[in-house]
């Protein structure tokens, strides 16, 4: 019986594969199923993670932009309402204290600087032009704007007439002196003496040439200038025991110191009363503008 086999391609020897084409290596792999499932998307992370970053961003420059400069503008007018009560309370000390008191001085003083340094920094969320709170903060940063160079103004008057009368009441203040007395205590007098002299020179040295009080401190200049001899003067008869000259001359030097005060009491008269003037009427613009107190 005949045998069968499967019949083969027949294939050349070793030796005769010349031309035989080699395999191709193609480096394929397949695709993850992931990415041949999506592959079809209209929408990409990236882009929903930056359009997330924008949505945030423009919130951000909304509360900044605009409800941030709301707020501050709050702030800054409980800010001027603060301040500015404390300029209404000096005006009224002004007012209503006597005449020379350095508190009161210094009080208004401290006022309006706090006002001014409050009204130093810029306005925010568009300033005067600005809507809302910002508009309101804009029309009292320029209500009291005007209120403080004239509150400045007041205070260094008020210092200037304060100063002055201090100073001169130093160089009006004659010391108690006798028109008589033992040896023992003419030396106490002395010093008494040299104390005052002492004194009205460095307070002449402090009084200014300001206008308001016109020739006021050429007579205390005089005056001051003569003390020295009529100090030898006086204790010369009061060491002899010239009882008659010591009283003249302790006399003629209560005059002159009289005469000035009189001088220096209506000048300051004139200058104070118009520091109250003023005063009272940066309360009526305290009120006007809104930041006044009742």
């Amino acid at each position: 019986m005949l045998e069968t086999t499967t019949a083969t391609a027949a294939r050349p020897a070793t030796g005769d594969r010349e031309g035989e084409i080699e395999d191709i290596d193609f480096d394929w792999r397949p695709e993850p199923l992931d990415r041949a499932l999506g592959s079809n998307r209209t929408f990409r992370w990236s882009i929903i993670i930056a359009a997330l970053f924008i949505g945030v961003s423009v919130a951000l420059a909304l509360r900044l932009f605009v409800l941030a400069p709301a707020n501050t503008a709050a702030m800054r007018l409980d800010e001027y309402r603060s301040v500015a009560a404390n300029l209404d309370a000096a005006l009224r000390e002004v007012i209503d204290a006597p005449a020379g008191d350095p508190d009161v001085a210094s009080g208004l003083a401290d006022a309006t600087v706090a006002l001014e340094a409050s009204l130093a920094p810029p306005l925010p969320g568009g300033g005067i032009g600005g809507q809302g709170s910002s508009g309101e903060l804009g029309a009292a940063h320029q209500a009291l704007r005007a209120i403080a160079d004239s509150a400045t103004n007041l205070s260094a008057r008020l210092q200037l007439a304060t100063e002055y009368r201090s100073n001169a009441d130093a160089v009006l203040a004659l010391p108690l002196l006798p028109t008589e007395a033992p040896e023992d205590l003419i030396a106490s007098a002395e010093r008494s003496l040299a104390d005052y002299r002492a004194g009205a020179v460095a307070a002449m040295a402090r009084l200014t040439d300001e206008v308001a009080f016109g020739d006021l401190r050429d007579q205390f200049g005089t005056f001051v200038d003569g003390l020295q001899v009529w100090s030898d003067q006086y204790l010369l008869s009061l060491r002899r025991g010239e009882t008659e000259t010591t009283t003249e001359l302790l006399q003629e030097a209560r005059t002159e110191t009289a005469r000035i005060r009189a001088i220096l009491d209506s000048r300051l008269e004139s200058v104070e009363g118009d520091i109250t003037a003023d005063s009272l009427a940066l309360l009526s613009a305290l009120q006007e503008s809104g930041f006044g107190t009742a």
